[in-house]
């Protein structure tokens, strides 16, 4: 019950928001208990080299991407690489 009532705020909230609320709220979901979102690493032939899956906080610097996995393992990669939100 109180998740449903959690669930129904929520989505009154965000139908209510303009984008610019709504860009604000999902940038404070994914700092502070991270998206659910796949992560997947290219070589440069276009081969995936590694995907990972489940809810990320990552940080950007430079051409750096900086994560800590479902394992706790904290991880750098580098080079082509694509972040999608699930």
């Amino acid at each position: 019950m109180k998740k449903m009532l959690i669930i129904l705020f929520t989505a009154m909230i965000l139908l209510s928001c303009t984008m610019e609320q709504k860009k604000k709220f999902k940038d404070f979901e994914a700092e502070t208990i991270g998206l659910n979102r796949e992560i997947t690493l290219y070589a440069d032939n276009g081969q995936v080299i590694k995907r990972w899956e489940g809810r990320f906080n990552i940080t950007r610097a430079g051409s750096s991407l900086y994560f800590i996995d479902s394992n706790g393992k904290s991880v750098i990669i580098n080079g082509t690489y694509i972040v999608q939100e699930k």
